[in-house]
């Protein structure tokens, strides 16, 4: 087989995060080629660059051996490659026989779009993946999984000479899963190249011959799957032995709260599901000055299990005992109502831009507070001033809108405005993204501060090492499910990844 693809010294920089550093990769037509590589590695940033979504800072991809130049996903195309993107690339408002050849329509002579071509085309292409959705329904009606068929088949409609596929079987039960395998080892049999990210090992023990592996953006070996273990592809992708990192000074401070806890509340839930379909039976209980981490790759459930539990999500099934009360929240207003809050790590989620600092403290505060009922602005204005300087935000006044606060000063924010209502539970979905060095710190401090008070905490972070860091006990998610619940010195990233691509376990409470 000769190279179809070749990428040489690939590299891409946001601000001053290195997303790709001279990578390299290598896929030969028929061939299909796994790119693995632990979260934040770049996988995704080389898919785009090859779709024409990101454009390299440098660097040099060749298809069939002459040099091309990709600048545009319509430049992708026209080069030959289809793209099964991970985070969908349809648009809601448009059919599913409209999403699938945007933009590719087929015209009658005189220009205008054939669509009678366009409905044999789709009922063939469906009658292959063995789909059973309405074309003319809507793709904001349909389900996740729907979506990732859609998405999956639009790619395969342009009959592409390269298929790039990221993460195609994140949202898909495992008989789709089946049938896209044996549709891309059709196609792989016709001289077709394609390039499979995936975070499962099995499937790409079961589908790809070769594996090119990243670490922090650069292109560290390329494999024979066969004859190459899981522990040794999770040490190539971690680098040398992964051991607990320590974030400034707060390194095991979480342990010492537990033991000085100042309450004797705890948390327990049982059989957490959720509708969404991506929460499945989660069990677990949070000890009094716990802070108890939640892990793994990212979109196997961790964010929704937060939503769910602070009732953004809805339950089909569970449980909730906080103390000795029985829960059943189905809001957000029930959850603040029982001492739950909620602190989300997008700031365009919680906070109200335009409004001002003082009131997007306050509105905590206000949301229970009967509508006849006057609202003291002088009373806020101590009381915001109180919590904002806690956390060493810096401001010009507090009546100025919080669009106009850096990021890390809007993280403060939110996190501030949580800090008046004296929380017993507080649900941290990757408080500290996006934010830098000194906030991370002063939120960290306020973290280990809140659990000796007796605060639970139940904390997701998209950053491994930081999590591996803060939490006593950390729980690893896979599809839903808690595969494993890790403990003390058992919390390393590697113990993490290993676990995040064993499949077979589920260690809920």
């Amino acid at each position: 087989m000769s190279n179809y693809l070749q990428v040489e010294g690939l590299s891409k920089r946001f601000g001053q995060v290195k997303a790709l550093d001279n990578a390299e990769l290598e896929c030969s037509s028929g061939e299909i080629h796994a790119l693995l590589g632990a979260n934040g590695s770049g996988k995704s940033t080389l898919i785009k660059s090859l779709a024409g979504i990101v454009v390299p800072d440098q660097g040099d991809i060749y298809l069939r051996g002459e040099k091309v130049s990709i600048g545009s996903p319509q430049e992708s195309l026209a080069a030959g490659i289809a793209t099964v993107h991970q985070d969908f690339s349809l648009v809601p408002q448009l059919t599913v026989k409209e999403n699938l050849f945007l933009g590719a329509e087929p015209l009658r002579k005189l220009g205008f779009i054939d669509f009678g071509e366009i409905k044999k085309k789709a009922d063939r292409l469906f009658n292959s993946f063995q789909v059973e959705i309405p074309l003319g329904a809507k793709i904001a009606d349909l389900s996740v999984s729907q979506r990732q068929l859609v998405e999956i088949v639009k790619a395969f409609s342009r009959d592409p000479d390269l298929l790039l596929l990221d993460e195609p079987t994140a949202s898909l039960p495992s008989e789709r899963v089946k049938i896209l395998f044996d549709t891309i080892r059709e196609l792989a049999n016709r001289e077709m190249a394609v390039v499979f990210v995936s975070h499962r090992y099995g499937e790409v023990q079961d589908l790809c011959e070769k594996a090119t592996i990243l670490r922090n953006g650069y292109s560290v070996g390329e494999v024979q799957v066969a004859e190459t273990s899981k522990d040794k592809v999770v040490s190539m992708m971690l680098g040398e032995e992964a051991t607990k990192k320590n974030y400034g000074d707060s390194e095991k401070q979480s342990s010492k709260a537990k033991s000085e806890a100042k309450s004797s509340l705890s948390f327990r839930a049982e059989n957490v599901t959720a509708a969404a379909g991506n929460v499945e039976k989660v069990s677990f209980s949070i000890s009094p000055g716990e802070v108890l981490g939640v892990g793994g790759l990212q979109g196997q459930g961790q964010e929704t299990l937060l939503r769910a539990l602070y009732g953004l999500e809805p339950t089909i099934e569970g449980t909730c005992t906080l103390g000795k009360e029985t829960l059943h929240i189905r809001s957000p207003r029930e959850a603040i109502r029982n001492g739950i809050v909620y602190i989300s790590g997008d700031r365009d989620e919680g906070l109200l831009h335009s409004r001002t600092i003082r009131e997007n403290i306050s509105i905590a505060n206000n949301a229970n507070r009967p509508l006849w009922e006057l609202i003291d602005v002088d009373q806020e204005r101590q009381l915001a001033k109180k919590v904002i300087e806690k956390l060493d935000a810096v401001y010009e006044s507090l009546e100025d809108p919080a669009w106009q606060l850096s990021g890390g000063n809007r993280q403060k924010l939110l996190i501030g405005r949580w800090l008046i209502k004296d929380p017993k539970l507080i649900l941290m979905n990757d408080p500290t993204k996006g934010v830098d060095v000194q906030t991370k710190e002063k939120i960290y401090d306020l973290l280990y501060s809140l659990a000796n008070d007796g605060v639970l905490i139940l904390l997701f972070s998209s950053e491994t090492k930081e999590l591996i860091s803060l939490a006593d006990n950390l729980l690893v998610m896979y599809e839903g499910k808690v595969v494993e619940k890790l403990e003390g010195e058992n919390i390393t990233e590697e113990m993490v990844l290993s676990a995040s691509l064993n499949t077979g376990n589920n260690k809920n409470d």
